[in-house]
């Protein structure tokens, strides 16, 4: 299982939504981060698709989960 967490947008530490503070009570944030991917327009939320494209950048924060779930497929 892996404990790491990739975030962005509303759920950044100073975004001050509820999520992003229950997240700051819920992990222990690493710092700032980034993947290779691309964010595309889902209505209220965008959505965040993997691309293999080192010029297609997203940034966000990295987080460990304190006790992250153990959820079989």
């Amino acid at each position: 299982m892996n404990p790491h967490l990739f975030v962005y947008g509303t759920l950044l530490s100073s975004a001050c939504h509820p999520m992003g503070a229950r997240l700051g009570r819920e992990a222990r944030l690493i710092g700032e981060a980034s993947i290779e991917g691309r964010l595309y327009s889902l209505g209220r939320y965008p959505g965040l698709v993997d691309v293999v494209d080192r010029e297609s950048r997203v940034h966000g924060e990295g987080l460990v989960l304190k006790e992250p779930l153990n959820i079989s497929a």
